[in-house]
């Protein structure tokens, strides 16, 4: 452990060096990979609500949320914003605190610090989404005046730019709230001055320093995609590795049942059915795992650009960052504890 007193290095300039520090950091991916876990077993929950109301019809969870946007969409969105919220803030934390003190913060304190603010959190995509959906109805109620006979058409003609306005306000708005919401996340963890702030502070950096918070999430979104790109042919790579000498009738059986591809193979000798069953958990772990890397980047390399913008637009050291409840790391040890 090293001494609280002692700031971590202070890096030259730009977000690579934080970066660095946080990528792979074990504790932060294990949380990813829980919230890989958690997130495909709420999406097959919410999957077996049918895609209709009458009970019937086909589709995967995007067509369910769009055919039934109260009984679907809204759990959907839900669940995704609490389970974000709470172990997205958890990798957070961690990820401040390996920068800002060059330390390591035990799963136990972050995941008690998730836990008393990941409300804040989960408020966020809520506030992005009412300001998306005010900005639609005041369209629609222009759409409203522009259908008034007579009248309506002719103003339609300075309406439809307002309209027009709008819509692209509720795309920029959309788009840049799903950039910022590691940098949310961050402020959170750094901060906690709550949910707004959070916002107004991300999306006030993303503004008055656009080029480098938009390179800074194309290099970690480049990194993430990287991690799982590399995951996914690794695990591609191990299917072709047992097949490459002898590519038989049996193992292509068990490597295809392991994908889920299909069901499990009914072989009167058992074992193959067993094995696939094993190489099933296996392979589902393996794939939960990369996934994991790639959110843990994606949310401490949002911690690794807040702290970077915030150094670089307020001018506060990386080392002389006042950390929510933490001073220091012994005292975050006595407040968490």
């Amino acid at each position: 452990m090293a001494d609280p007193a002692t700031p971590a290095p202070e890096p030259s300039s730009g977000v690579a060096l934080p970066l660095a520090r946080i990528v792979f950091n074990p504790a932060t991916c294990f949380l990813g990979a829980l919230l890989a876990l958690l997130f495909r077993a709420s999406e097959a929950l919410l999957g077996a609500i049918p895609a209709g109301p009458d009970g019937g019809g086909a589709g995967g969870l995007l067509a369910r949320v769009v055919a039934r946007p109260l009984a679907v969409g809204a759990p959907t969105i839900l669940v995704a914003a609490a389970l974000f919220a709470f172990l997205g803030l958890a990798i957070a934390r961690i990820a401040a605190i390996r920068v800002c003190r060059g330390e390591s913060l035990a799963l136990r304190r972050a995941l008690g610090f998730a836990f008393r603010n990941w409300l804040s959190g989960a408020l966020y995509p809520l506030a992005v989404l009412v300001a998306v959906v005010g900005t639609l109805v005041v369209a629609g109620v222009l759409g409203l005046v522009g259908q008034i006979p007579f009248f309506g058409p002719i103003a339609l003609v300075p309406i439809y730019p307002i309209a027009l306005a709008l819509g692209v306000l509720a795309a920029l708005v959309a788009t840049l709230g799903a950039l910022a919401a590691p940098a949310v996340g961050a402020a959170l963890a750094v901060e906690r001055n709550g949910t707004l702030d959070a916002l107004s502070r991300s999306f006030s950096y993303a503004f008055t320093r656009p080029a480098p918070f938009l390179f800074y999430s194309a290099l970690v979104a480049l990194l993430a995609a990287a991690v799982y790109e590399v995951g996914t042919l690794g695990l591609a790579a191990a299917d072709s590795g047992l097949a490459f000498l002898h590519h038989g009738e049996t193992l292509e059986g068990i490597l295809v049942a392991a994908r889920a591809d299909r069901s499990l193979p009914n072989d009167p000798s058992f074992t193959p059915a067993v094995a696939a069953a094993i190489l099933r958990a296996i392979r589902f772990a393996a794939e939960a795992g990369v996934v994991g890397a790639a959110i843990a980047i994606v949310f401490s390399g949002g911690v690794a650009i807040y702290l970077t913008l915030r150094r670089d637009v307020d001018g506060v050291p990386l080392g002389e960052m006042e950390l929510a409840y933490s001073p220091s790391a012994a005292t975050e040890r006595n407040l968490l504890s």
